[in-house]
């Protein structure tokens, strides 16, 4: 069973000229064809990107299931991270990562895929180095290794692979980018991409097949996409 994962940090649905990219971000995941795509950087219903609830309008539109929460909230709508899923979500929640100042969070979802209960934590990492450290060795990991479902961790990191909680992850994960049959080697900033900052990792559970970064402007990340396989019950 092979199953076709995105991370993107979608920018709002603003390219790297702060114009509006959401249905060019539509086109640019139907031509990927994936099965499952964790976005960040999601805005619900906020004035500055046109009061579009961007999750649901990229969910209904691929005709895929979704979860949303917010990471931030204003008076006027929010924004987050998403889940969208060829397959039942069966279930999700929102876990709150340390840091108050610079509030991050970890969407969790169990996926049933082909009678396979598939665990995806997609999360979106603040710019302390120690703050994400800490988020990752005191929050996600312990939630993630406390099962023993296939799992997939992914997001943007903030982190390049040289830091020390990267390498935390490694040890405990496999980095999908082993497999990387692509030209482009990181996928941040777009235009001139200089550190790989967007991860998917997964458990042992799960096996790399194939990784790629995709060459686009439609936001100031460039999406990364993973093919992965698992043992069919």
């Amino acid at each position: 069973m092979l199953i076709k994962v995105v991370t993107f940090n979608i920018h709002h649905a603003t390219d790297i000229d702060n114009k509006d990219s959401l249905d060019r971000i539509l086109s640019l995941l139907r031509s990927i064809n994936p099965d499952l795509i964790c976005l960040q950087e999601v805005d619900k219903i906020r004035p500055q990107t046109n009061k579009i609830n961007q999750a649901l309008y990229l969910a209904k539109n691929l005709g895929f299931r979704y979860v949303y929460e917010p990471v931030r909230k204003y008076p006027k709508g929010s924004y987050g991270n998403a889940i969208l899923s060829r397959y039942v979500i069966l279930n999700s929640k929102n876990i709150i990562l340390t840091d108050l100042s610079d509030v991050r969070c970890c969407l969790k979802a169990d996926i049933r895929a082909h009678n396979n209960i598939i665990t995806v934590f997609n999360t979106h990492l603040g710019l302390s180095q120690p703050v994400r450290y800490k988020d990752l060795a005191e929050i996600i990991l312990p939630e993630l290794l406390s099962h023993n479902n296939p799992t997939i961790l992914a997001g943007d990191f903030n982190a390049p692979t040289n830091r020390a909680e990267i390498k935390m992850l490694e040890s405990l994960l496999t980095d999908t980018f082993s497999k990387n049959s692509g030209l482009i080697d990181h996928s941040f900033p777009a235009n001139n991409p200089t550190a790989r900052i967007d991860y998917i990792f997964i458990n042992k559970q799960l096996s790399p097949l194939n990784y790629y970064i995709v060459d686009s402007d439609v936001s100031d990340h460039l999406p990364v996409v993973s093919e992965i396989t698992l043992k069919i019950k």
